[in-house]
C-alpha cells in the first residue's frame, strides 16, 4: 500500500512540474503525504494550494485535520471555521471541529458543533455523541433527550445506554438509570459495569431491565 502511495507521489510530481498552479495537484500531494505521516510537508502542500485558490473549503478542511494530528487546536479550529464560512453545507466540517473540541473537553462547543452536523445529516453517532458531550457539560435532560434519540435510531450501542443511565441517575431517576447501566454492562460494556458496583449495588440482581 505505501508502495502505491510513493509511485503516486512520482506521477503527481511529474504533474506538478508541468503544472505548477494546478492547486488540486498540491491538494493530492498533501494527502499523500498526511497518509504517509509527513505532516509538515502536507501543510506546506495545503498552503501552497490554498495560496493559489484560497476560496475552496476542502483544502482548509484537509489542512485542518493534518494540523489535529500536529495538536495544533487553535490552527485546526480556524481552518474549520474558514471551511464552514466558504461552505456552509460542508458537513464534515462541523463534524470534525465537534471532535477537536471534544478532545479538548470544550463540550458545549462541541455540542452546538453537532448540532449544526446533525441538522443536516440526522447521523445516530454523533446524536450518540451529542448526548455524552452534554453529559459531561451537565446538561443532564439535554443528554437523556439526545441518547433517547439516539437508541431510537440504533438500539444496539451499549455507550448510549450507559450515558443515559448516568444522566438519569444525576437527575434522581435512579430506578431508570440503574436499568440502562444493568442493560449496557449485559452488552459487554466494561465502564457500566463499573458504575453499577457503585451506583446499583441494591439493584444487581441478573435480571433483565
Amino acid at each position: 500500500m505505501i508502495q502505491e502511495f510513493e509511485n503516486s507521489m512520482l506521477d503527481i510530481n511529474r504533474a506538478i512540474e508541468l503544472e505548477p498552479k494546478n492547486a488540486e495537484l498540491h491538494l493530492h500531494k498533501g494527502t499523500i503525504n498526511g497518509v504517509l505521516g509527513f505532516y509538515d510537508d502536507a501543510i506546506d502542500n495545503f498552503n501552497t494550494a490554498i495560496n493559489i485558490d484560497g476560496d475552496k473549503a476542502g483544502y482548509y478542511y484537509n489542512r485542518a485535520m493534518i494540523k489535529t494530528n500536529l495538536n495544533d487546536f487553535d490552527g485546526a479550529l480556524d481552518d474549520y471555521e474558514i471551511a464552514i464560512s466558504i461552505d456552509p453545507t460542508f458537513y464534515d466540517a462541523y463534524h470534525n471541529r465537534a471532535m477537536v473540541y471534544m478532545d479538548h473537553g470544550m463540550y458545549k462547543e462541541a455540542t452546538e458543533s453537532l448540532s449544526e452536523y446533525i441538522g443536516r445529516t440526522f447521523d445516530s453517532r454523533a446524536i450518540r455523541l451529542q448526548g455524552i458531550c452534554q453529559y459531561f457539560d451537565k446538561d443532564y435532560q439535554g443528554a437523556l433527550t439526545s441518547l433517547n434519540w439516539s437508541i431510537n435510531i440504533d438500539n444496539k450501542n451499549s455507550a448510549s445506554y450507559f450515558y443515559k443511565g448516568l444522566s438519569e441517575q444525576a437527575l434522581g431517576k435512579e430506578k431508570e438509570g440503574c436499568e440502562d447501566l444493568i442493560r449496557s454492562s449485559k452488552m459487554g460494556f466494561a465502564p457500566a459495569t463499573d458504575s453499577l458496583n457503585v451506583l446499583c449495588l441494591n439493584r444487581v440482581d441478573g435480571q433483565e431491565p
